[in-house]
């Protein structure tokens, strides 16, 4: 049996709830399953710069073990660890593979002709959108595959939605920064609210960027109490955590977003989304039936998408059934193994 080395970011905590971390521990449960958890090797790149010596001693044990390696690294992580492995491989000889977090690789790759020609090197790329496979195959990177952002959830079987509620739950489940939108959302429920004709509250949750820590913790203060902090949810607890709510608002403002792992939490939970359009929101939202979608930044149009689930809350309903619907044609584990597999 082949053995396998997954270099990436993961842990355990609130400090590895976000997107990267839970994508690397499910690529490894992926691989575990296929090929044995005694043939999966791992690189935790997690504080690596405090302990460069010890990162390459690791790195350098799974060239030597591992015939096929994965690696996971984010924006500046790409730097170091991408030319790191291709250099390694033109000593042991493994198959090395990029799994591609989120949706920035082209744009980046645009500005950078070295980027371009260490990914042509690679034996795969694998990316969460059609869109970025088009994007990276226009600048001549042709070995890309479409693997989609899954993850192991115990999906519900029906929707928890109230028809006769007259208050509209709301949520975010992402990074809070001001460039995830986490402003738009606030202003637009406090907008709704403001009209006195309809009722809707806003849970935030997920890990506050620090340098945005302070201007948050002074915004929250002075909202409503129908809009509240309420910490990070365990990734583990996810389905049940958005299960509480109607729907979540993805408020992006980021237009290279990829497969956001927030979103197939919320299909497995049975909650619709209202979320801006980013470059790729097509590859994930199917408009009208699992979600609502907006201009980036717009909130008067993001309001008016809330305010007519509060006005038509069978909408709401219908789309809350497609939800479970899409997370288990698409979002599974099962149907991305076969992909990975197929092309290692």
């Amino acid at each position: 049996m082949k053995k396998i080395g997954v270099c990436g970011v993961y842990g355990d905590g609130p400090d590895f709830s976000g997107g990267q971390p839970v994508k690397v521990k499910t690529m490894i449960r992926m691989l575990s399953d296929y090929y044995g958890a005694d043939n999966i090797k791992t690189a935790n790149t997690a504080g690596w710069k405090k302990h460069p010596v010890k990162m390459l001693t690791n790195c350098i044990r799974l060239a030597q073990e591992c015939e096929c390696i994965v690696i996971l690294p984010a924006h500046n992580g790409l730097k170091v660890f991408l030319p790191l492995f291709i250099g390694l491989r033109r000593v042991y000889h493994f198959k090395l593979f990029y799994s591609v977090i989120g949706g920035w690789l082209a744009s980046k790759a645009a500005e950078n002709p070295k980027l371009i020609s260490r990914l042509t090197q690679l034996d795969g790329i694998w990316v969460e959108t059609r869109k970025m496979k088009s994007e990276l195959q226009a600048l001549g990177v042709e070995n890309t595959t479409v693997i989609p952002n899954v993850k192991y959830l115990k999906a519900v079987s029906q929707n928890h939605i109230d028809l006769n509620s007259d208050t509209l739950r709301c949520c975010t489940f992402c990074r809070v920064i001001k460039e995830k939108g986490i402003e738009d959302a606030i202003k637009a429920v406090e907008l709704i609210n403001g009209q006195g004709k309809y009722k809707a509250t806003l849970d935030i949750y997920g890990p506050i960027f620090e340098g945005y820590k302070e201007e948050f913790e002074t915004l929250i203060q002075s909202v409503p109490d129908t809009i509240c902090y309420k910490g990070c949810a365990d990734p583990s607890e996810s389905v049940l955590t958005l299960c509480q709510y109607d729907v979540q608002i993805f408020p992006t403002h980021y237009s290279t977003e990829g497969i956001p792992g927030s979103i197939v939490d919320s299909y497995a939970a049975a909650v619709p989304v209202v979320a801006s359009k980013w470059n790729s929101y097509d590859d994930i939202v199917a408009e009208e039936k699992t979600g609502l979608g907006y201009e980036i930044g717009n909130i008067s149009e993001l309001t008016m998408r809330l305010q007519e689930l509060c006005e038509d809350r069978s909408k709401l309903i219908r789309m809350a059934e497609s939800c479970i619907e899409f997370y288990k044609e698409q979002y599974t584990p099962e149907s991305a193994l076969k992909k990975v597999v197929g092309v290692m």
